[in-house]
């Protein structure tokens, strides 16, 4: 399966475009607090009329101007640390999620990245960004940083395909963007509108737009605009697949299976009959498509009652 190549520096230029969010990665600390770090004590801040809240966090800690800031930063914070433990096996070394607007800040040395975001005044013309969003996007580099990271350049995220890397960062979402997608397979499982799972596994992201030379700058969609038709469907029935594959393998970190397999230099195609076929000689895509919109017209988790329900995952926080 061919690839494109490196979210890190893909990170940097396509936020810095959107006026997202820019991040740093550095070599990691294991114990210590990376807010304990004096190169933090050199962060600036536009807002001159009140001072910096700087707290340390279960996950790191957070660089915000207003206590606002703050809870939706700590939240995030913590789902995207909680999400990385279950469903992904990873105790993710401590990281920090900064206001875009404090100013600048430098290499935090201790840090496993920083990430700076637009916490309560986007500059794309909304109002508050959806919740879901700032959890996914770290999702994103959790997982590419940790566990299948970049090779090489101008590529939409690391080494993994396009549907592995946008599925971890769904795992990653709140309880609303998980309602949010639920409602949206099952609107297309309805209207025979999923995404053929072996199309799905060859594509590349409806939104990257790579390239023709160095020289020119990154565009990409901004996230609550997208730019193609194809996009809608493409996440939705990543997540409808996520939620299925937990179903039929009984495992909650089948991503981290995935990744193994495919690091083992193992086909995809191959990790998906030796999963989901109950005879080999019987397997075919066509009936995983067929089990998949069966599994999303009638699971609970589909229902309008359940499209919220993440108490499975609650119920592991404290584990």
């Amino acid at each position: 399966m061919a690839r494109k190549n490196g979210r890190a520096s893909h990170w940097k230029a396509i936020f810095a475009c959107l006026g997202l969010c820019s991040l740093s990665t550095t070599a990691l600390a294991s114990d210590v607090s990376c807010l304990a770090s004096e190169r933090f004590k050199g962060a600036t801040q536009r807002e001159a009329d009140a001072p910096l809240i700087v707290e340390t966090t279960t996950f790191g800690g957070i660089i915000v101007i207003n206590q606002v800031q703050a809870d939706e930063a700590r939240v995030a914070g913590e789902i995207a640390r909680d999400r990385a433990r279950h469903f992904l096996g990873l105790d993710v070394p401590p990281f920090v999620i900064a206001a875009k607007n404090v100013g600048a800040l430098q290499n935090t040395g201790g840090c496993a990245f920083v990430m700076r975001w637009v916490l309560t005044a986007p500059e794309n013309g909304y109002s508050k960004l959806p919740s879901s969003i700032l959890p996914h996007e770290i999702g994103h580099q959790i997982f590419i940083q940790f566990l299948m990271p970049p090779t090489g350049e101008d590529e939409y995220g690391g080494s993994a395909p396009d549907w592995l890397d946008e599925m971890a960062a769904l795992a990653f979402e709140d309880a609303r963007g998980i309602g949010s997608r639920r409602s949206a397979a099952r609107m297309l499982a309805q209207s025979n509108g999923l995404i053929p799972i072996d199309e799905l596994l060859l594509m590349t992201h409806p939104e990257w737009k790579p390239r023709s030379s160095d020289a020119e700058p990154r565009v990409w969609g901004v996230p609550m605009q997208p730019t193609s038709s194809q996009t809608f469907a493409f996440y939705s029935t990543i997540r409808a697949l996520f939620d299925f594959l937990i179903k039929e393998t009984g495992d909650e970190q089948v991503i981290r299976r995935l990744v193994e397999h495919i690091q083992a230099n193992k086909s995809v195609e191959g990790w998906f009959e030796e999963n989901l076929a109950v005879d080999h000689s019987d397997f075919s895509f066509n009936q995983v498509d067929a089990d998949l919109k069966a599994y999303v017209l009638t699971s609970a988790e589909y229902s309008n009652s359940d499209l919220y329900d993440t108490s499975s995952i609650d119920r592991n926080r404290n584990n």
